[in-house]
């Protein structure tokens, strides 16, 4: 049996109660004793039939305190005490700490402050990973025997017991929350209006400790509300027959911000844990409290045990609570740090100069940064941490293919892959903006306003131009984003060989033939040529009948011989002729002359040249679909080729909205040769008798096209689609394997000579030395091997 703790509004419902209860017990063998009661009404009823029932009892000892639920009730002034007895003395053992601890009985949370510590203490106890009955560390002996002595001063603590609740008072609820990195906290307080007299009372408290593993202060914030609503609910459960306002405080914006908005928006622990809350506590019942005038905040870092008897705060709550309503912190929104921000503006002009005209510039200019950077800052913690930190995002992040940094003025950025792009600051990196957020809503709005009511893919290309509504491969070279003429600079590459005849009849014999292909790197544009064999004079010929009809390139970019896949003989003769060509004398005079600089990509590195790879795949994917076991002569070869080169030349660069009616045509490489697609029906140009104006007719229409090149096939270049999880650089004296064709036991080890950072200071191709020879490798080729002193 244990204590049976109770109680009633008049002597007389008392009486009752214990009489039904005490009869009840009684058929079943149970007999109740120890009787004691705050009112002498209630004692003086059970002594005249104590006579009849020698095993009823009354305890009312010298002091006039009893035990009840171990608690001391001292039932003259009706309050609760509290006579700890902490006497452990070294050495300390796990054992002997817990069993002395267990002296501490508070069901009600009262001594929370002082309690936490033991909590802490505990799991930094647990961490030292001590046997039960070793000796614990020096340090935290020295911590516990401070906490001992300080806690056994609070024998002097009263609490009131009775909480006035009755019809005539008007009765409230209010209930804070809050965390520190060690702890997290919930208290409710009742308050209490009679006759104009309001008093308020510490009802119940909970502390937990915050987990071993790191969590954000924003998230313990997040569990104190949670712990609070179940807090909240065990209460209203057990008063479930009063009827209360309910009012729920916390210092935190982002918990209130995160319980305004919809739990499938937040990510999974803030959204568990929300939807808890606001099951319990909805929305409309939270309110900001400042920090110093929450009390949980003192039950979240602790207080000194002396002083905790004095402490109003803890036990009264805050000093506004026992005054009217208009005196309590007015509600505020989740973005009013944002807001104040805002305001702050400005706030060092007079105010006998105020300025009454609209607002300037760079008014509006800081204000928007101002709320941008908030909004940032509230959906993308995580990322913006791992960005100062220079570490990889989160594997989930919706950022990861946009390879976001954050500016001179705190705002996230894409970094993307147009940093060598001529294009402006903000369209190259263009501001990040969570879809879910009403500010992005707002942009869309004024966009599609702005721009005559624009359909969906206009408006993503002019909304691209500054800001990236959220809903990384390599930094692209700059000959890619380069605004430049067709085939400035080109990507060159072989195919085949293809089997050609030499005329058309039976009989006729087959000998091999070869496709050189010429990529524009700025547009797309592909040229195929049909070449008879693999010598100089076939390649320069190839080369010169490109130039005239494209022009001369400036800059010419290929494969390094190893690229070819394996040694295979169907290839080995390419793969000598391209080697040969930047040391061929014709070639090089050939290049010379025409003002052309040959640029071999880095060895055994084909996604350098991913541009012309694909080209040469598309080219063999049609020669497929129409030859199938078809022998040509070259003449036929050539035209076939021309062909799938106007087909090729026809695709769109950018995406096409096929349910957007305004985008009629999309962008192809063609535009910048022919002025259109070189499958469609010619159509006639507007006439005009002025040569001059017709061209500047085609200088507008030239110019047209290069805007929209900019604005929609740029922009869709930014996202990294892989690529996305940041390794440390290679350093000079790294030990590596090169990988190579064959088993990995095969490969060769070499150590780093020399690192080759691009223009974002990341490594991606390294000079390695084995012990025959050096090469040039892309990292991705070389495997660091896990060396380290002794």
């Amino acid at each position: 049996m244990d204590d049976l703790l109770s109680g009633a509004d008049t002597p007389n419902n008392a009486i009752s109660i214990c009489k039904d209860i005490a009869h009840v017990l009684s058929t079943r063998g149970f007999h109740l004793r120890k009787w004691n009661s705050n009112s002498t009404e209630f004692l003086a009823q059970f002594s005249e039939h104590s006579s009849h029932d020698a095993r009823v009892e009354f305890s009312k000892d010298s002091n006039e305190s009893s035990k009840v639920l171990g608690l001391f009730w001292n039932s003259s002034n009706d309050t609760f005490g509290f006579q700890p007895s902490l006497e452990l003395t070294p050495p300390l053992t796990k054992r002997r700490i817990l069993s002395e601890s267990s002296k501490i009985f508070d069901p009600l949370g009262l001594l929370s402050p002082c309690t936490v510590f033991m909590k802490i203490f505990y799991q930094k106890l647990w961490l030292t990973k001590t046997d039960w009955d070793s000796p614990i560390p020096q340090q935290l002996t020295e911590d516990w025997l401070r906490f001992q002595k300080a806690f056994n001063a609070i024998n002097y603590l009263t609490v009131p017991r009775w909480v006035i609740l009755t019809a005539d008072n008007i009765v409230e609820l209010h209930g804070f929350a809050d965390a520190s990195s060690l702890a997290y906290a919930a208290a409710i307080y009742c308050r209490q209006k009679h006759n104009g007299k309001i008093k308020v009372q510490l009802l119940v408290s909970k502390t937990k400790v915050a987990p071993v593993k790191q969590v954000s202060i924003p998230r313990l914030e997040l569990c104190g509300a949670h712990l609070l609503s179940k807090l909240f609910k065990s209460v209203l459960r057990t008063l479930k027959y009063y009827t209360f306002d309910v009012f729920a405080w916390t210092d935190s914006k982002i918990v209130l911000s995160w319980l305004s908005g919809h739990p499938r928006q937040w990510k999974t622990f803030v959204a568990n844990r929300t939807s808890e809350i606001i099951e319990v506590l909805p929305t409309k019942h939270w309110r900001h409290v400042p920090s110093k005038e929450n009390p949980a905040d003192i039950a979240s870092r602790g207080i000194d045990p002396k002083c905790l008897p004095d402490c109003k705060l803890w036990w009264q709550g805050p000093p506004w609570l026992r005054l009217e309503t208009s005196s309590w912190p007015k509600a505020e929104s989740s973005c009013d740090e944002a807001s104040d921000e805002i305001a702050s503006q400005g706030s060092s002009i007079s105010s006998s100069h105020i300025n009454t005209t609209s607002l300037t510039f760079s008014e509006t200019k800081t204000a928007e940064e101002t709320i941008i950077r908030w909004v940032q800052g509230f959906y993308f913690q995580e990322e913006i941490r791992s960005i100062k930190k220079q570490i990889s995002l989160p594997p989930k992040s919706p950022l990861r293919s946009l390879h976001p940094f954050i500016d001179e003025h705190g705002l996230v950025r894409v970094g993307g892959r147009l940093q060598n792009s001529q294009l402006r600051f903000n369209s190259k990196h263009p501001i990040i903006l969570p879809s879910q957020h009403s500010i992005s809503e707002l942009l869309i709005k004024e966009q599609h306003i702005a721009h005559l009511h624009a359909g969906p893919t206009l408006l993503a290309h002019v909304l691209r131009q500054s800001h990236w509504i959220v809903g990384t491969d390599g930094h692209l070279p700059k000959h890619r984003v380069t605004l430049e003429r067709p085939f400035f600079s080109c990507g060159i590459d072989y195919a085949g060989p293809v089997l050609i005849k030499c005329n058309k009849g039976r009989g006729t014999k087959s000998t091999k033939g070869y496709i050189a292909l010429f990529v524009c790197l700025a547009t797309k544009a592909v040229h195929i040529e049909a070449v008879g064999d693999l010598t100089t004079d076939s390649f320069i010929a190839a080369l010169r009948r490109f130039s005239a009809r494209r022009g001369a390139p400036r800059h010419i970019y290929s494969d390094n011989g190893t690229n070819f896949v394996g040694a295979r003989r169907k290839l080995d003769e390419i793969r000598k002729l391209w080697l040969s060509l930047p040391t061929n004398e014709a070639i090089s005079y050939y290049l010379s002359k025409s003002s052309i600089d040959w640029h071999f990509i880095p060895p055994s590195s084909p996604h350098f040249g991913g541009i012309w790879e694909s080209g040469i795949r598309s080219v063999k994917f049609h020669l497929k679909r129409v030859l199938g076991e078809t022998i040509l002569t070259f003449e036929e070869l050539t035209t076939l080729l021309t062909q799938i080169e106007g087909l090729l030349n026809s695709r769109p660069l950018s995406y096409v909205n096929d349910s957007d009616i305004e985008c009629i045509s999309t962008l192809t490489p063609s535009h910048f040769l022919t002025g259109d697609v070189l499958l469609s029906v010619p159509e006639e140009l507007p006439s005009t008798s002025n040569h001059r104006d017709r061209w500047e007719l085609l200088q507008n229409i030239k110019r047209g096209f290069w805007k929209k090149w900019s604005s929609e096939f740029i922009s869709s270049l930014q996202p990294r689609k892989k690529w996305q999880d940041a390794q440390p650089n290679l350093k000079e004296d790294d030990i590596v394997l090169i990988k190579e064709e064959g088993p990995p036991g095969t490969w060769p080890m070499a150590r780093v000579l020399q690192v080759h950072p691009g223009n974002d200071g990341l490594v991606r191709v390294a000079t390695v030395k084995t012990q025959d020879s050096v090469f040039k490798r892309p990292v991705h080729k070389l495997h660091k091997l896990p060396i380290y002193p002794n």
